[in-house]
């Protein structure tokens, strides 16, 4: 962790916990972890770098933050859904992760 930024994640623990003091994950950081099930955001997360969880394929939970404002990869992605947001009044992080489950079940 640099200047807030979660640059690496490096552990082994299957559930992940980011600490308070992390205020954005960086590009990458956890790409290719082959461990982790569950990642926890504390509410200080306000943004997620572009391929940050790329190649977790155990990765099944992901608890966001309430203050999570951007997730880099997907923007034009996020202004879509918040355009359907407005037309079906469902929560924008629950219409992206439907759309990305989507696109993963195409692969």
């Amino acid at each position: 962790i640099e200047d807030g930024v979660l640059l690496k994640y490096e552990g082994t623990d299957s559930v992940v916990v980011i600490p308070e003091e992390v205020e954005k994950i960086g590009e990458r950081a956890f790409i290719g972890n082959k461990v982790i099930t569950e990642v926890t955001m504390p509410d200080t997360i306000v943004s997620i770098g572009k391929d940050a969880f790329e190649e977790c394929i155990k990765l099944k939970t992901v608890k966001f933050s309430e203050k999570l404002e951007r997730i880099e990869k997907y923007d034009e992605l996020v202004t879509e859904i918040e355009s359907k947001k407005k037309q079906k009044k469902t929560g924008l992080w629950a219409c992206l992760l439907c759309c990305l489950i989507k696109r993963i079940e195409r692969c």
